[in-house]
């Protein structure tokens, strides 16, 4: 039996995070000719490199081993999350804080359906944003319908 997600997310933060990094998301995918355990991983104030991500192969392929995760063969692969990421989890308010954001809401905040701008992390069950028009407000959480970082090449 394969374990939830959440179990996996769970046993490959301290791994992770103990190599200097946070852990973004993992993913699972089930293929014909076999599958695929995707691991994003993010620098807080910094990018990823090639060795993080070969560091992070090594390590969570040595607790992989160690605990016998996956009774199936599949392959690991472990990236940044990239630059345009539609973020999943809470944590990642906090990972992208001073990243640029778009955000899609359930219902109006201050009569609009979307905002954009600079993420500023969490506060409790709130998230804090940079408006383009220089106000910071804060946006319940459940509030938020989807949040999606924006490429800027500046």
């Amino acid at each position: 039996m394969q374990p939830s997600l959440d179990h996996i997310f769970a046993l490959f933060v301290p791994v992770v995070e103990a190599l200097g990094l946070s852990l973004v998301d993992v993913e699972w995918q089930s293929a014909r000719g076999g599958a695929r355990l995707a691991v994003y991983i993010a620098r807080l104030g910094g990018s990823v490199s090639i060795a993080d991500c070969e560091a992070v192969t090594l390590a969570l392929g040595h607790e992989m081993e160690d605990t016998q995760v996956f009774p199936q063969s599949y392959t690991l692969e472990v990236s940044s999350p990239g630059l345009d990421r539609v973020l999943k989890r809470p944590h990642e308010f906090d990972i992208f804080q001073g990243r640029g954001a778009t955000l899609w809401l359930f219902e109006p905040f201050c009569g609009k359906m979307e905002c954009a701008g600079i993420l500023q992390g969490r506060q409790g069950e709130h998230v804090l944003v940079h408006l383009t028009s220089g106000e910071i407000v804060t946006l319940p959480a459940a509030l938020i319908r989807k949040t999606k970082l924006v490429f800027d090449m500046k």
